[in-house]
């Protein structure tokens, strides 16, 4: 496993306007603009930050805590995650995780899945309570690994990482608990089972209140069980088998944790000869080379994305619909069932649920909130705001959108490549009882779409030296500008050509066939140009 020291500069104070400017002193990634996605921010040391370049083919996760920095790079070019683990304060070690096979409940076979009766056209925001309980060789393990805490802030990021790209409104907590238990049975499916009839893990659920268990169990090995590598007791929503069972190793690996909670919703693998039910099924986004959603049996190469005939990857539709029965639809079934999984224990946390769609016609925003759990203090009073930043301090307190946990506003950013976030506060007698931020993807009601390209420059692969220590560059976007992509679209949406400067565009137009195209320029301060060209060259 290729690893390096890296020093992290802090995200916050280097952002402008949610924007950053990423780079890495020895050129192993591609220097890109990073627009903010998703921003849970409490103070300078303790906040989540996840953002995109335009093309979502790099995904930046950085967190920060009292340990440190920790997060994820995902470079969909090479097919390669990243994963970032403190040392102290000022360094961080950065893992290099290649592509691998990694079979999930594969014990489960066409004849084992769930009927799936009614659609998954509703929206039911649900908050989910995870509590892991470690085993003493897992916490062995992470320790040896120098992990620590910061392995469980990732899994979780990772899940409201898939969350986002899919559509889903949920929100999570988490705890941990350490538990003994070995492995007792040859079958990674009987080992989850068994765990769920046991009285100190229903124990240990009871006493945290928490929707599901994950057993973070020790190493996996083939000489423990061999056709899986993860396994649910059943797939869900059950309440009475909500328990995943995970080696340790293997969890942080090929969003293997992300799978394993997608069958807890109801969520299913990739079944090509049976109907059991509309939107069930995890969608194969390309055969050659092959791309999977979260839910794919097989896991190379997946990513983060439960299957969407409503959200496209580079193009691509991540899901399919129209065929009754079959539907690749796996983040419709996460969002119908968000509502019953909340409820198989009653949170000790409250916590608020953002509900939004944007009008096409009118491009007003409609926001509703609800409190989980329910049924709210008719008191409560829900006062909202946006910003480009996500951070909502007294630095940067964003602008007031309006109070009510109903409101109908006018979408703030007409931009649809750009993001911004809503922070709704919800208070009691003038005191804060819960808050809550999402990311939302602004809209130009004149018909302008955002125009992803493909980022062309490929990462170099982590060098085998042992240890080095490099930058982790994130900077202000600076002026003057630089254009740092162009892509050149056909009418029809088609990328045509991909190229760094407008003289290489041009001389390609020369030759190119006459038409309507659109030209892309990106530009390393975040701003995107997009103009029509008409192109008489024969």
């Amino acid at each position: 496993m290729n690893y390096q020291v890296i020093k992290v500069n802090d995200i916050i104070d280097n952002q402008n306007n949610g924007d950053v400017y990423f780079s890495m002193e020895n050129g192993q990634f591609p220097s890109d603009s990073i627009m903010a996605v998703d921003v849970q921010y409490e103070d300078s040391t303790d906040y989540y930050w996840y953002g995109q370049n335009q093309d979502g083919s790099f995904n930046l996760t950085v967190i920060r805590s009292s340990s440190g920095y920790a997060g994820t790079i995902i470079d969909e070019n090479n097919n390669t995650v990243y994963r970032i683990f403190p040392i102290d304060g000022m360094n961080s070690i950065l893992v290099e995780y290649g592509s691998s096979i990694t079979l999930c409940d594969s014990e489960y076979n066409e004849a084992d899945s769930i009927l799936i009766e009614g659609d998954c056209d509703r929206v039911c925001a649900g908050h989910l309570d995870i509590l892991f309980l470690i085993t003493p060789e897992a916490q062995e393990w992470l320790v040896t690994q120098g992990m620590g805490v910061a392995y469980f802030e990732i899994l979780i990021s990772d899940l409201k990482q898939a969350w986002i790209n899919s559509n889903i409104p949920h929100t999570v907590d988490y705890t941990w608990e350490s538990f003994e238990w070995s492995y007792d049975s040859l079958s990674c499916t009987k080992n989850a089972e068994n765990l769920a009839i046991d009285g100190l893990a229903q124990a240990a659920r009871t006493r945290n209140s928490a929707d599901i268990v994950v057993l973070i169990g020790s190493e996996f090995s083939t000489s423990i069980w061999s056709n899986a590598t993860a396994c649910v007791a059943q797939f869900g929503p059950d309440d009475a088998n909500a328990y995943i069972v995970i080696p340790v190793d293997k969890a942080i690996n090929e969003f293997v944790f992300v799978h394993e909670v997608g069958h807890m919703y109801g969520a299913q693998h990739e079944y090509l000869d049976i109907k059991r039910g509309d939107c069930a099924f995890a969608h194969i986004i390309r055969e050659t080379p092959s791309i999977y959603t979260l839910m794919h049996s097989n896991s190379e190469p997946r990513i983060l994305h439960y299957s969407n005939p409503d959200i496209k990857y580079l193009g691509m539709s991540t899901g399919h619909k129209g065929d009754p029965g079959r539907d690749h639809n796996n983040a419709g079934r996460i969002r119908t069932t968000g509502c019953e999984l909340a409820a198989f224990e009653e949170s000790a946390i409250i916590t608020v649920l953002i509900e939004y769609d944007v009008d096409d016609v009118t491009c007003d925003l409609n926001l509703n909130a609800s409190i989980d759990p329910g049924p709210a203090d008719p008191n409560y009073v829900y006062t909202r705001y946006w910003s480009y930043d996500g951070l909502f301090t007294a630095q940067y307190p964003g602008q007031l959108l309006g109070s009510g946990n109903n409101l109908t506003v006018p979408i703030p950013v007409n931009d649809p490549c750009k993001y911004f976030f809503v922070q709704v506060i919800v208070t009691l007698n003038g005191n804060t009882v819960t808050k809550e931020v999402i990311g939302i993807r602004g809209k130009d009601c004149n018909g302008s779409a955002c125009s992803n390209g493909t980022n062309q420059t490929l990462t170099q692969k982590l060098s085998d030296i042992e240890k080095s220590t490099n930058d982790f560059n994130i900077s202000p976007l600076q002026n003057p500008s630089v254009i740092i992509n162009i892509a050149l679209y056909d009418l029809y949406g088609n990328l045509v050509l991909n190229k760094s400067s407008k003289d290489s565009v041009f001389n390609y137009l020369h030759e190119a066939p006459i038409g309507i195209y659109l030209m892309v320029t990106y530009r390393n301060n975040g701003s995107i140009d997009t103009q029509k060209i008409v192109n008489n060259h024969k």
